[in-house]
């Protein structure tokens, strides 16, 4: 044990300086003038000067003296002065905040070698001599830093082993892990029959809730997976993979953007943006100035071809689905996927069952689409959507964008029911199978289709087993598998209300010219 304790990390230093970034100030606009001024001066968005809104307080945009509260450098502030928007500035809890912690020592430091440092809730903070022991509380009045959490990993890493791998999709440009934990009932082989999930935090720095609740989700299903069945039928079920920073530098930046002061959710390929779109055959974005924590992403998610996926962030509380854009580039006007009623289901699941989202007073329901709300371009959910197939919820889980650390357990409290119910749905929603050569058996790279287009996106195969899972609604659905060098083949499927179990369809497809595409 001390040997393994002596091999924890105690320090970390940047790999490169982070570029700067203006600082910003919390400012509150009013609601009903700042929304007439988007639809006349659309730039405020499409330029980033109004990057994220959220109606002050528990309150609908439409209620008399409503405000917006943002975060803006002077020089957004004054493009919003310019266009006649009286915009006034107001004292930022969260920066203060964040001040505290720095002044603690909490960023790029060694706190977890020299004792965690827990918020008290009145402004100050205690010291607890012993090291945190990463799987022990349940829900911890604490953040955790980058050294915390590489501390959080090896223990996983040593203490739940039987269901969890512990692995990384690549390095920051500061040179962080973005960390993954794999969580299934057999972690170190490619698991099959069972769909793959996905939960990303703290994609924004500063949006730091959702990072928490993604630590306290592993900590557990670690715990509990041999003694409460709701998390056993999940691990067993389910292929789930959780990444609880995005952006770990900029977290220690104590900032939305990373180290090279970029949005990274403002990063990711957009069809609103790319002239030559085509859903069949998305662009790349070779010609985009991806990030580097954008590109892993990317890739690993290309790759893996998940079938749910949720990414946590802060500032409000609502679950937003696609798509963020739409081509007029107008907040408030709704632009529907062609899975847009599944959308408000997996929506409505996760608000349902958290109760300050299901009574928000500016979204109906606590469930948003998201150019409904506001809209940006370059956003990672409909990206997972439009090019990998993924359904892809983003999820706002905290007015405070940095909440004092003592009232993160509160914040579990809400959310774990929530978590559970929407990993739930993935277990048995829709159908799952195989496309296969007809003459080999052997799986296909395909896609599976909706008939028509216009009721849902395509899913991808796995290129290996030619495995697919698709989530859908009740109904009738004509589902169509399309490979290179085969015939089509086109089946009726009914999904019923009330859906217990995932149904079986599976194709066998013909090859073109009476010979195999894939080696006998």
């Amino acid at each position: 044990a001390a040997a393994a304790a002596a091999r924890l990390p105690t320090h970390f230093e940047p790999r490169v300086a982070a570029v700067a970034v203006p600082e910003r100030t919390l400012v509150h606009v009013p609601a009903a003038q700042l929304r007439a001024a988007l639809v006349e001066h659309t730039a405020l968005l499409t330029d980033g000067v109004v990057s994220h809104m959220h109606v002050h307080g528990n309150a609908s945009a439409a209620d008399d003296g409503a405000m917006y509260a943002l975060h803006m450098s002077d020089g957004e502030l004054a493009r919003l002065r310019e266009v006649g928007l009286h915009a006034e500035r107001v004292h930022d809890e969260d920066a203060a905040y964040v001040a505290e912690l720095r002044a603690a020592g909490h960023f790029n430091g060694s706190m977890s070698a020299a004792g965690a440092v827990y918020a008290d809730g009145a402004g100050g903070g205690r010291k607890r001599d012993a090291p945190v022991s990463a799987l022990g509380d349940e829900a911890p009045a604490k953040y955790h830093n980058y050294v915390d959490l590489q501390r959080f990993m090896e223990k996983v890493r040593s203490e739940c082993a039987d269901i969890a791998h512990v692995g990384s999709i690549g390095e920051t440009v500061q040179g962080r892990d973005l960390f993954v934990v794999r969580l299934t009932d057999n972690p170190n082989i490619e698991e099959r029959n069972e769909p793959q999930v996905k939960l990303v935090g703290n994609m924004h720095g500063d949006e730091v809730v959702g990072r928490e609740q993604l630590i306290n989700l592993i900590r557990y299903v670690c715990q509990n997976y041999k003694t409460e069945s709701r998390v056993r039928q999940l691990v067993e079920n389910l292929d789930i993979y959780i990444i609880p920073t995005m952006n770990p530098d900029g977290y220690e930046l104590g900032r939305r953007e990373n180290a090279h002061g970029v949005d990274l959710n403002r990063n990711f390929p957009d069809q609103f943006l790319m002239p030559d779109f085509d859903e069949d055959d998305p662009p790349t974005g070779e010609r985009l100035r991806l990030e580097r924590e954008t590109e892993h992403i990317m890739e690993w998610s290309l790759k893996r071809r998940f079938a749910l996926s949720a990414n946590l962030h802060g500032g409000a509380v609502v679950a937003n689905f696609p798509f963020d854009g739409n081509r007029r580039r107008r907040s408030g006007s709704v632009s529907r996927t062609p899975d847009d009623q599944l959308f408000r289901l997996l929506a409505r699941t996760y608000a349902e069952s958290h109760t300050e989202m299901r009574r928000s007073r500016q979204f109906r329901g606590g469930i948003t689409n998201g150019a409904g709300w506001y809209v940006l371009y370059g956003g990672m959910q409909d990206w997972n959507y439009l090019w990998t197939g993924d359904m892809e919820l983003t999820l706002e889980l905290s007015y405070r964008k940095w909440p004092r650390a003592a009232t993160l357990p509160a914040y579990w409290r809400e959310n774990k029911p929530s978590l559970f119910a929407f990993l739930d749905l993935a277990t048995r929603l829709g159908v799952s199978g195989h496309v296969r050569d007809a003459d080999t058996n052997e799986g296909l790279e395909a896609r599976v289709y909706v008939v028509p287009r216009a009721r849902g996106h395509w899913v991808q195969t796995n290129k290996a087993t030619g495995e697919y899972f698709r989530l859908l609604l009740d109904g009738t659905y004509q589902l169509r598998a399309v490979a290179p060098g085969y015939e089509s083949e086109t089946v009726t499927v009914v999904v019923p209300p009330s859906q217990a179990v995932r149904l079986s369809v599976n194709f066998s497809l013909q090859p073109l010219g009476g010979g195999s595409r894939r080696k006998k």
